[in-house]
């Protein structure tokens, strides 16, 4: 594997089926990991790699406005509709991760694994 993170890029570009973010993150983030990880985890380790991408303060007060109750709706993924900080986190990172060009990435993407999670259907 040349991007241990490749898995969540993919997930993130809708590669993988998306059901349950923070489940289907666990399963990622787990098979990376080789071992069980806790939505902390999961918020460090995806915070982590999707401010690499903000690089402006312009972009940083765009994240903290696209993450507040009022405008977390551009790039909410969960089914439930009501106001979570952190999964209000969680979707902003994978947004930016969504449009981050695979040119960017560094060491690329590998092929997905549908063993992980389903194929999208889109």
């Amino acid at each position: 594997m040349k991007n241990y993170d490749s898995h969540i890029y993919l997930y993130a570009k809708n590669w993988y089926e998306i059901n349950n973010p923070l489940e289907d993150l666990k399963i990622l983030y787990s098979q990376r990991n080789g071992c069980y990880i806790s939505i902390t985890d999961i918020l460090s380790c995806l915070t982590d790699l999707a401010l690499n991408y903000v690089k402006t303060t312009r972009e940083m007060r765009e994240f903290l406005d696209d993450i507040s109750p009022e405008n977390c709706w551009r790039v909410w993924r969960f089914e439930d509709v009501k106001y979570d900080y952190w999964k209000a986190v969680i979707s902003k990172c994978l947004s930016i991760l969504s449009l981050t060009k695979v040119s960017e990435i560094e060491n690329g993407l590998d092929e997905p694994d549908y063993t992980l999670l389903p194929k999208s259907k889109n």
